[in-house]
């Protein structure tokens, strides 16, 4: 849809452009006259909007790819980031006293890190989450769906780590579910 409004905004702008361009020819021309006297004015106006049009698409066309290479190195630059925290949640946790438990394949995709300490089962969750403008809507959903997760992997506790203070977004009621950062993660696990 946003496209076609582009598509309409170039095509119109190339009209008016056409139009000023033969604005001097048409002045002097009569109304009554024959088409052949109007075939100057007709080129001049096709051709100045053909070049408009054609320079608006390529300048459309080079935006629209800029902005997709942009949008790439951005999702690449988040990947990397997550792979970072993540890397750095797996070194909390490889320190501390737990023991990643070995997870059946149906639980192996609810949580990031599964881990058994003093006999308590828990599914760890990393966000690389940063900042501090997080909606609250966004976190609620996130601690429903890790909650859920818990139930399915039938873990004692859940565990959300993320780089972000979520303190006033995340109240949580729940002793089995938990928010945290990987400072804390790091004195939990000891």
């Amino acid at each position: 849809m946003r496209i076609v409004g582009v598509a309409l905004f170039a095509l119109t702008s190339a009209m008016v452009g056409g139009l000023v361009a033969a604005l001097p020819e048409l002045r002097g021309l009569h109304i009554g006259a024959p088409l052949g006297e109007h075939s100057q004015v007709v080129s001049l106006l096709l051709g100045t909007m053909g070049a408009s049009l054609a320079a608006i698409s390529t300048a459309f066309t080079f935006l629209k790819l800029r902005a997709s290479q942009e949008e790439t190195s951005s999702k690449m630059d988040e990947i990397s980031t997550y792979r970072q925290f993540e890397n750095q949640v797996a070194r909390v946790i490889k320190k501390s006293a737990a023991k990643p438990v070995e997870t059946r394949p149906y639980t192996d995709r609810l949580f990031d890190f599964v881990i058994d300490l003093n006999g308590r089962r828990i599914g760890i969750e990393a966000k690389s989450w940063t900042g501090r403008h997080l909606p609250k809507a966004f976190v609620d959903l996130a601690l429903r769906r890790i909650e859920a997760a818990r139930a399915r992997a039938d873990a004692d506790e859940a565990i959300l780590v993320t780089q972000a203070n979520l303190s006033p977004l995340a109240r949580v009621e729940d002793p089995k579910l938990k928010v945290m950062s990987l400072r804390e993660l790091e004195g939990y696990l000891r």
